[in-house]
């Protein structure tokens, strides 16, 4: 693509008596003349060269005339002035896009890709309009973790003197663990309901 956008304005005009205007200096005196674009400024640059001072006719339709480092630039609604950059231009602003936009190609390692269809086949809505989600586990889950109950139990004891150094902190716990069972986020395991006791993982 040669060119982002064509000559504007899109032809050449007698320049309107705008009498409000004859104080200040254009950035771009010959306005009304229809040729190329100089340069394209974006959005991040715009705001950087506005100055204080704004220029505005008597009538709703005048341009208003707002002071940049670049002197003084015209923008507004006028019927002189025909802007068709979009209408009359459209295919070419598309293949720009089509140039600038970027691949989206997926970066997820195939542990990230099992994970997101574990959960799109496991979630599921409940009545009460909350969604359940179940935990997504590595098939060797198990002989990774290794026998944890020692562990686990270690950390339950450390737990419990914290409790008794800080009861504000036991009444929490055990106010948050209570809820968690009411709401049938866990319940109560026997050891009759499991074969053996060493085959299981403790957390």
């Amino acid at each position: 693509m040669k060119s982002l956008i064509k000559n504007l304005p899109s032809y050449s005009f007698s320049k309107p008596d705008w009498s409000y205007l004859d104080h200040i200096t254009l950035a771009d005196p010959e306005f009304n003349i229809s040729r190329p674009v100089d340069i394209l400024f974006g959005a991040d640059i715009y705001s950087l060269i506005l100055l204080e001072g704004i220029c505005r006719g008597e009538q709703n339709n005048s341009p208003m005339a707002q002071n940049t480092t670049l002197g003084w630039i015209l923008s507004g609604c006028a019927r002189t002035l025909q802007c068709n950059i979009i209408l009359n231009n459209l295919e070419e602003i598309h293949k720009f896009w089509e140039i600038e936009d970027i691949a989206e190609e997926s970066n997820l390692s195939l542990e990230d890709q099992e994970c997101i269809e574990y959960y799109k086949n496991t979630t599921i809505r409940r009545e009460d309009g909350r969604y359940e989600v179940r935990l997504p586990l590595k098939s060797d889950y198990e002989t990774n973790l290794g026998l944890s109950k020692n562990r686990a139990v270690a950390q339950f004891k450390s737990l419990e003197r914290k409790f008794t150094k800080n009861k504000q902190m036991e009444e929490s716990y055990k106010s948050f663990m209570k809820e968690y069972q009411t709401m049938g986020h866990m319940t109560p395991a026997t050891i009759k309901e499991f074969t053996s006791i060493e085959s299981l993982t403790f957390a």
